[in-house]
């Protein structure tokens, strides 16, 4: 077939070109950007196009030492350059020849199936960076990527020693630019950075330490609340400074979590319509342009009618090609049965990577609903495109094939906007983290100020002085609360006087107890002893001046201390204080006990102490003691049985011990802890002071009384004092 093409020669070398390139280098040639060049039996171009003289590629075939036909080059830009020279042959005459160029192709970032097939060279991985490039032949530009301008021939500024890259900075860019000794240069570009972006690994460092912080908190809240067996609320005590503190962070990063999710799903939702209608609107372009090369060229009812095949891949091989040169994205395009009739990348269905048939759903969406266009989301493995799909029709509004164009730019951008977008919103909210951080910590000591400033006030409060208001000039919240803790003192002097006007009335009242329990307890001994001596006087007894002395030292004992509970009480003060002397608690309780045998149905035996009972203690006092405990004694009997009451006096361990039992009802076990509180008592009568001044008595002389109970048959009480030596 291309003999026809010396022999009948085409009007343009575009013709030889697109024939070839269809012809013979497709599938894993592919890869490579073919340029032909014809020449005819003299070596000369067929085409003024094809400047490169034939004397070129003579010189690269002498000067090496491969192949007849075919020559590598070792080309550092390009790493894998081939040229060929191909004699065309007619009846064993030469009648031309054709010269063949197969470089790398560089792929644009909208190709999909190029993203599976790309080797290992450097261009194709620098077309797939984030980096611009470009490189030059002879100090001209013959490759370029990226949006950086680049001059058309080769700066200076530029110049580099050979094999050495060189780092370059001018206008806001960096370059890394290497000369080599085949006369090409490649200049690799990257923006500078601006400011703020080497804040980001900060941002990104201080994010994951914040969250690494709060996941241990946790973690460590937890595992304490399982080994204490507590709830982790239990263990949550925040002050309300730290509340404030810990709220504006919390609306800082529920806010950034909020936007970022929200304009995240914005960007992509307005990334999919942009490029979904950018992927359209390019699908129309190329739509119009193979229905009208259609139009012109192909007749479905005259297709291949010797054989009964359709050959629509055969009229639109080249055509295709063209198209996806143009357009720089790939097509394919399917008959009627949804079957590949050709593709711009044919060697992606060679090697099985995709199904040469076309994607179910699309074609029952064309075929069968009769849409005019169908896009969807499709998958290569790992790779994700988006596909757009839409009818091929001929003149007459008959569908003949269906178009697929594959589109990848959509993802890969709307994934570095996002990144980008991410970026910038960390730094801002770590940024405004630290803002709030600082703005909180000020704030939440304005607010706890004066609240602090009240709780000190209160910490000194006392209502034994006068408490200063506190002056507050401002009329907000705190002025309010400060307001209410004047009104507070204010009301609290007042109470302060009111209750200590109670206590004094309460004290009077119970001091006026105390006297008159005081003053009963010795009259009933009085009077029963002037009663014994009246009847003893009346009997005519023998020993009425023995007995009358008795009764003389005993009144006067009782009398002395009436006239010192009526003095503390005429002096507006307490009880009498304790005037402690050396006392012999022999004499005290046989005095006492003399008195209390002559009552009617009480028979008191006293046990006296060997060697002396002497303690230090007020006497009157002890009398009122012993006074108040025999008492007691006699009136826990029930009435009509006699009292049986014992009275022992011993030593133990340095102290005088002395014990009053009783025959009497009593005192149940859940009294017990009430015996010596002030006013109670288990009788119908009485204060229900007389244990507790005994109680405070005998304390008071250093000594200590306690009782043992059983209801039903009696009690005991013991007191103990701390021996005295000085006798």
């Amino acid at each position: 077939m291309v003999r026809n093409f010396f022999t009948h020669r085409p009007s343009s070398s575009r013709e030889v070109h697109d024939r070839v390139n269809s012809l013979y280098f497709s599938g894993y040639f592919s890869k490579y950007e073919i340029k032909v060049y014809a020449y005819d039996s003299l070596r000369q171009p067929l085409y003024r196009r094809d400047t490169m003289p034939y004397a070129h590629f003579r010189d690269i075939f002498d000067t090496t030492s491969s192949a007849p036909d075919l020559v590598y080059i070792n080309d550092s830009t390009t790493n894998s350059t081939y040229i060929g020279i191909i004699p065309i042959i007619s009846s064993d005459v030469r009648i031309g020849e054709l010269a063949l160029y197969l470089t790398p192709k560089i792929y644009n970032a909208q190709s999909v199936y190029p993203e599976l097939l790309l080797g290992q060279n450097i261009i194709s991985s620098l077309d797939n960076s984030a980096y611009d490039f470009a490189i030059y032949h002879n100090d001209r530009l013959i490759v370029q990527h990226g949006d950086y301008p680049y001059p058309y021939y080769w700066s200076r500024k530029m110049n580099t020693p050979l094999n050495k890259p060189t780092f370059i900075e001018t206008n806001q860019w960096e370059h890394l630019a290497c000369r080599y000794p085949n006369n090409r240069n490649i200049i690799i570009s990257s923006p500078q950075e601006g400011f703020f972006q080497p804040l980001a690994t900060m941002s990104y460092f201080f994010v994951i330490y914040l969250i690494a912080v709060l996941l241990m908190l946790a973690f460590l809240s937890a595992y304490h609340a399982i080994r204490t067996d507590t709830h982790i609320t239990d263990r949550i005590n925040i002050s309300f400074r730290a509340r404030i503190n810990y709220t504006m962070l919390a609306i800082i990063i529920i806010s950034f979590i909020v936007i970022g999710s929200l304009t995240i799903s914005f960007f992509k939702d307005q990334y999919e319509t942009s490029y979904t209608d950018r992927l359209v609107r390019k699908e129309k372009t190329i739509l119009a342009a193979i229905e009208y090369y259609l139009q012109e060229n192909y007749d479905p009812q005259q297709a291949d009618s010797a054989t009964g095949k359709n050959n629509l891949g055969e009229i639109l091989d080249i055509e295709l090609v063209r198209i996806s040169d143009i357009q720089n994205i790939d097509i394919n395009v399917y008959d009627k049965e949804g079957t590949l009739a050709t593709s711009s990348q044919q060697s992606i269905f060679d090697i099985g990577l995709t199904s040469k048939r076309m994607d179910p759903t699309a074609f029952h969406k064309l075929s069968a609903e009769h849409e005019t266009q169908y896009t969807q989301q499709e998958k290569i493995g790992k790779l994700s495109y988006t596909a757009s799909y839409a009818p091929i029709r001929n003149k007459n509004g008959t569908t003949v094939a269906y178009l697929d164009v594959p589109y990848f730019q959509k993802s890969k951008t709307i994934d570095d906007e996002v990144s980008a977008f991410l970026v910038s919103l960390i730094n801002a909210y770590v940024f405004l983290l630290l803002c709030a951080a600082a703005l909180a910590y000020f704030i939440s000591a304005s607010v706890t100020r004066p609240l602090r400033f009240i709780s000190e006030k209160l910490r000194i409060l006392n209502l034994n002085k006068k408490n200063e208001p506190i002056e507050w000039k401002s009329k907000d919240e705190v002025g309010t609360l400060i307001s209410e803790y004047n009104k507070m003192i204010a009301e609290l002097e007042n109470s302060a006087a009111k209750l200590a006007k109670s206590e004094r009335e309460s004290a009077w009242r119970e001091m006026a107890r105390q006297i008159a329990h005081e003053i009963k307890n010795p009259l009933t001994p009085m009077k029963l002893s002037i009663q014994y001596l009246q009847r003893t006087i009346d009997d005519g007894g023998q020993n009425v001046t023995e007995l009358a002395k008795k009764v003389n030292k005993t009144l006067i004992e009782q009398i002395d201390n009436l006239s010192a509970i009526a003095t503390a009480f005429s002096s507006f003060a307490q009880m009498p204080k304790s005037q402690n002397e050396a006392i012999d608690l022999n004499e005290i309780l046989t005095g006492i006990a003399a008195l209390f045998e002559k009552e009617t149905n009480v028979h008191i035996s006293l046990d006296t102490c060997t060697g002396g009972a002497v303690v230090m203690a007020d006497k009157n006092q002890m009398v009122s003691v012993f006074n108040n405990l025999i008492k007691n004694a006699i009136q826990s009997l029930p009435e009509g049985k006699q009292a049986q009451i014992s009275i022992a006096i011993k030593e133990k361990d340095g102290n005088i011990v002395a014990t009053v039992t009783d025959n009497g009802s009593g005192i149940a076990p859940e009294s017990y802890d009430k015996v010596f509180v002030p006013n109670f008592t288990t009788k119908s009568s009485g204060t229900g002071l007389g244990l507790a001044i005994c109680k405070q008595i005998i304390e008071g002389a250093h000594g200590d009384i306690w009782f043992v109970s059983e209801v039903g048959r009696g009690t005991t009480f013991f007191v103990s004092l701390p021996r005295h030596e000085g006798l």
